[in-house]
């Protein structure tokens, strides 16, 4: 899982809403250090807080699921892109 892009995907919604990371963090009853690290993909968060964000930030989880889904399918398109440009390369070399 990408921590890091969930938590700009979080961030961006909560700045659309002109919410604050204190304010955010007092609603949920979390620290603004938590917030933070969320935001940031430095901190995995448990599915509670997750569920509470997205109350807040008026998205159902099952819209954060297709976002993380988009996101899992993305990395995986660039990983197989990424195999066959390195295949490419290789038989390049060969010849």
């Amino acid at each position: 899982m990408n921590y890091r892009d969930i938590g700009q995907f979080l961030k961006i919604l909560r700045e659309e809403q002109h919410i604050s990371q204190e304010t955010a963090a007092a609603v949920i009853n979390v620290s603004d250090r938590t917030i933070r690290n969320i935001e940031t993909g430095r901190k995995a968060s448990d599915m509670v807080t997750l569920f509470k964000l997205c109350d807040l930030y008026q998205i159902s989880g099952s819209e954060l699921w297709q976002f993380y889904q988009r996101d899992e399918d993305m990395q995986a398109a660039m990983r197989i892109y990424h195999l066959d440009q390195n295949d490419n390369e290789e038989d390049e070399d060969d010849e």
